[in-house]
């Protein structure tokens, strides 16, 4: 989501942090009975690379906040009811913050990803038909939760929401659809590297004569040199 918030900021033309996610494994069931308010969900699916639905939820203040940054306002006009130019507006964002991560997502698998046009959805959660996207309400997802700010207009939580089946895909080409780097095998070292240790001599040498370094003092006789 790192290049979705730079694509955030270059539309709103204001500060966008989105933190670290957290994941949960959920139903949209279960998301329903703790999102009563309308929220916007947009779908984007997926259909090439990965393949399967994925839904964006927003909350509906939020929406309108974006939304009114994008026409030119300053973000505080948010008492009109949305309407199709609010969903067309937030539909148009979040396909351009998708599409810059799908970018990031095909570097990271090493695949192409492929997006479709977007769909919005002002609605609660409870009250959608999900069956349009091919999924039930009973079905397992995983939910990817983000902390998002912009400026000092919105502290507030994004959504993404995935199949599990569409997550698992993530995974599974994550993990072993990159081929493996070999083993990094280390070059014996050269001689000049190892480390020089003293080498003993093995050769005998002929045993030294007790005078023969004595060079500065005369030389001892020999024992039994005839003297004159």
């Amino acid at each position: 989501m790192g290049t979705a918030a730079t694509t955030l900021f270059t539309l709103l033309n204001k500060k966008v942090t989105i933190t670290t996610p957290k994941v949960y494994e959920t139903t949209m069931k279960i998301m329903a009975e703790k999102f009563k308010d309308p929220s916007v969900l947009i779908n984007i699916t997926y259909k090439m690379g990965i393949e399967g639905v994925n839904f964006l939820i927003l909350h509906e203040k939020d929406v309108k906040i974006i939304t009114d940054l994008m026409m030119g306002g300053d973000g505080s006009n948010i008492s009109s009811e949305l309407n199709d130019l609010h969903l067309s507006a937030i539909s148009e964002a979040m396909n351009q913050m998708i599409g810059s991560s799908s970018t990031s997502l095909s570097e990271m698998l090493g695949k192409k990803i492929d997006i479709s046009p977007q769909e919005a959805f002002h609605n609660k959660i409870s009250e959608l038909d999900y069956a349009q996207f091919g999924v039930s309400e009973d079905d397992r997802f995983v939910k990817i939760s983000f902390r998002m700010t912009v400026g000092d207009l919105i502290d507030s939580e994004i959504m993404q929401v995935l199949p599990i089946q569409v997550a698992k895909q993530m995974v599974s080409t994550l993990i072993g659809g990159k081929p493996q780097p070999e083993p990094k095998i280390e070059a014996p070292k050269r001689a000049a590297e190892l480390p020089i240790e003293e080498k003993v001599s093995t050769k005998s040498e002929p045993p030294k004569q007790a005078y023969y370094y004595e060079e500065d003092e005369p030389k001892q006789r020999v024992a039994g040199e005839k003297v004159n």
